[in-house]
């Protein structure tokens, strides 16, 4: 089978997107498989990336031109099933399928939700852009052969009723990279640590607030969004507890990982956040690599600090609750070292990539039956 992944907004050695879906699907001898994706064409993991230039810095002309180029690039490949990763892809569904091609649309967010909650929207757009995303997002799947969702949001899938295939894949770790990790009393230093996108929604401001009250080293790595709150955050006084290393390649974040004594992801309840049925891919990829992590008290999360111990909930806009669970956690290590293992043994059983590689392997089978089906 020929697989072409698309992506307008990613680059080519995006986690979930490279290492994880293409790389599993070109294990399989039967497949031939090419990401479509901004930057220079290689070749890795048997995968064929093709190129398609840098990604403008404009949302809008990325979202305009530069989708328009990714899914031209794509239609040269001459593909048994295409990929899309991005809303802005989606129009291009009717067109590809239009040539008989199998479409799965791999949606990473609920952006709906999200784009409700957008800043660089003005606010009284916000829901008519909503809406009109949503009109689009309904159209296209008309013509999609597959959804892909990461968790349940109130219970469902939100393509349910909408697309024949629906399949849950989450962002969970690659077991692979828990062989880097080290014990928690081998950390020298008292730090904390947190990955990704460093905005306000994402709780970086109670984030740095609770770490100075706590008297800690807060690594932060990740690009901040929008400029405007980098340079408010730097310009607060407790900004001196932050050791930023701005945006990180793999071998940096697993550095930083083994760096810290804490992982924490204090997102704020907003937009799809406080809904989702499963936790962030960096609080996975702490407890992979044996961190006791401080999470969001969100339901879904207070549920899963129950089940498996990994952790404490706290109120992500309380600086100072934050920082008493950091405080706990480092005043008393043998606990914390618990909390790092349970939270191990949890991705290693239950929450990793060889698991959701299973689903992704069984998603493409059910298209491969379904083409061989209509072809007899």
């Amino acid at each position: 089978m020929k697989i072409c992944h698309v992506t307008s907004a990613h680059n080519s050695s995006d986690v979930r997107i490279f290492e994880k879906e293409c790389t599993s699907l070109a294990k399989l001898p039967e497949n031939v498989v090419y990401l479509i994706s901004p930057g220079s064409s290689y070749i890795k993991n048997n995968v064929k990336i093709i190129g398609i230039g840098e990604k403008p810095n404009s949302r809008l002309k990325r979202i305009s031109k530069f989708s328009k180029i990714a899914y031209e690039k794509a239609m040269e490949i001459d593909a048994d099933v295409y990929h899309l990763h991005d809303p802005e892809l989606l129009p291009y569904a009717k067109k590809i399928k239009a040539r008989g091609k199998k479409v799965i649309f791999d949606s990473h967010e609920n952006y709906y939700e999200q784009i409700l909650k957008k800043k660089y929207i003005p606010k009284l757009l916000r829901r008519f852009v909503a809406l009109i995303y949503r009109v689009m997002e309904n159209h296209a799947c008309n013509y999609l052969d597959a959804a892909i969702f990461p968790c349940k949001i109130r219970g469902k899938h939100i393509f349910e009723g909408r697309v024949k295939n629906c399949e849950f894949i989450d962002n969970v770790p690659l077991l692979s990279e828990s062989k880097t990790s080290s014990l928690i009393n081998e950390k020298k230093e008292n730090a904390v640590c947190c990955v990704g996108s460093l905005t306000e929604d994402r709780g970086i401001r109670f984030l740095i607030d609770a770490c100075y009250i706590a008297d800690v080293k807060l690594i932060l790595g990740g690009n901040f969004y929008p400029k405007t709150f980098e340079k408010e955050m730097q310009e607060k006084k407790e900004y001196k507890i932050v050791d930023y290393r701005g945006f990180c390649l793999r071998d940096e974040v697993i550095s930083i990982y083994n760096q810290s004594k804490i992982g924490i992801s204090t997102i704020l309840s907003i937009g799809q956040y406080p809904m989702v049925h499963n936790l962030p891919t960096k609080v996975y990829e702490c407890m992979m690599m044996g961190m006791p992590c401080i999470i969001s008290d969100f339901e879904y999360s207070k549920k899963m600090i129950e089940k498996y111990k990994f952790g404490i909930a706290v109120n992500p806009t309380n600086p100072e609750e934050i920082a008493g669970a950091i405080k706990y956690l480092i005043d008393n290590p043998n606990t914390a070292n618990q909390m790092g293992q349970n939270g191990k043994k949890a991705i290693e059983e239950n929450f990793n990539w060889s698991i959701e590689e299973k689903k992704l392997y069984r998603l493409y089978f059910r298209l491969n039956e379904l083409e061989n089906d209509m072809c007899s």
